[in-house]
C-alpha cells in the first residue's frame, strides 16, 4: 500500500506540474484577442490612459454632497474576479481586459486596511477607521485604541465622531442605507461608541453595565437620532425581547 500510495503521489505531483507549465503547448490555445498581439497596440493604450488622466479637470470647489459606498470585503482580488465575472456573463472573453464602472472614476486610490492589534481587521475597526479618521482596536465602534475591547469603562473620553457628526454640525442631512443590521459594524460606527461590536442590543451587553447597546445609541444619542434618513434591517433588536 505504502508503494502503490507513492507511485499515485508521484503521479499527482508530476501531472500537476504538466498542468501549470506556462511553456506548455496546447492546440486548443484560446485566440489571442484582436490588435493585442501588437506591440504597439500596448504603447497606445498605456499612452491614451496617461492622456485621459493628465486631462482630468481639476476639481477646486468644495463637493455638494458625499456618498460613501462600502463594499464590504472588496479586496484587490474580490473587485479582480468581479471584473472578469461581469466581463463574462456579457460574453466579453476572456474578460480581464474589461473595468468596473468604478474603475473608471478619474481619481482612484487604494486604502491599506489593519486594525492596531491586528494585521487582518474586522468591520468594526475598518469602518472606525474609515468614519471617524483614526485606527483602533479590532472588534472596537468609534472609539480610539485608549479603550479596551469589551471594558464599557473605558469608553469614556475616548470617543471618536464620524464625518456624519462633523455634517450635522454643519446643518448638512445625513442618513445610512444598508443591506445588513442597522447596528451592524460598518453602518454603527457611523454613529455609536462601542467597546465591543457585539453590543446589539441590550440582551447582547454584559450584566450591570452602564454603558447603552448600539441600538439605544441610534435612537436616543447623536448623531444617530439627528439622521433624515435610515434604511436596513435589525429590527428585532429594536423591540422588547418579550
Amino acid at each position: 500500500m505504502k508503494i502503490i500510495g507513492a507511485v499515485c503521489f508521484a503521479a499527482c505531483i508530476c501531472a500537476a506540474a504538466g498542468f501549470a507549465n506556462p511553456t506548455a503547448t496546447s492546440s486548443e490555445s484560446p485566440p489571442v484577442p484582436d490588435g493585442e498581439d501588437d506591440p504597439e497596440f500596448w504603447r497606445q493604450t498605456g499612452q491614451d490612459s496617461v492622456s485621459r488622466l493628465l486631462s482630468s479637470p481639476v476639481v477646486d470647489a468644495p463637493a455638494k454632497n458625499v456618498i460613501v459606498f462600502v463594499g464590504d470585503g472588496m479586496g484587490i482580488s474580490t473587485v479582480t474576479a468581479s471584473r472578469i465575472y461581469r466581463a463574462q456573463r456579457n460574453s466579453e472573453q476572456p474578460g480581464e481586459e474589461g473595468s468596473l464602472s468604478f474603475e473608471r472614476f478619474p481619481y482612484t486610490a487604494l486604502l491599506k486596511t489593519y486594525a492596531v492589534d491586528r494585521q487582518v481587521t474586522d468591520s468594526a475597526a475598518s469602518a472606525t477607521a474609515l468614519f471617524c479618521g483614526a485606527k483602533t482596536k479590532m472588534a472596537m465602534l468609534g472609539l480610539s485604541a485608549r479603550a479596551n475591547v469589551s471594558e464599557c469603562d473605558s469608553a469614556a473620553g475616548n470617543e471618536l465622531h464620524s464625518f456624519i457628526k462633523r455634517a450635522q454640525d454643519r446643518g448638512m442631512a445625513t442618513g445610512l442605507v444598508t443591506t445588513t443590521r442597522v447596528t451592524h459594524a460598518t453602518p454603527a460606527a457611523l454613529y455609536a461608541h462601542a467597546a465591543h461590536r457585539d453590543w446589539e442590543a441590550d440582551s447582547k451587553m454584559p450584566k450591570r453595565t452602564r454603558c447603552k447597546d448600539i441600538a439605544r445609541q441610534l435612537v436616543e444619542d447623536e448623531p444617530g437620532k439627528n439622521l433624515n434618513v435610515i434604511l436596513g434591517g435589525g429590527l428585532a433588536y429594536f423591540k422588547d425581547k418579550q
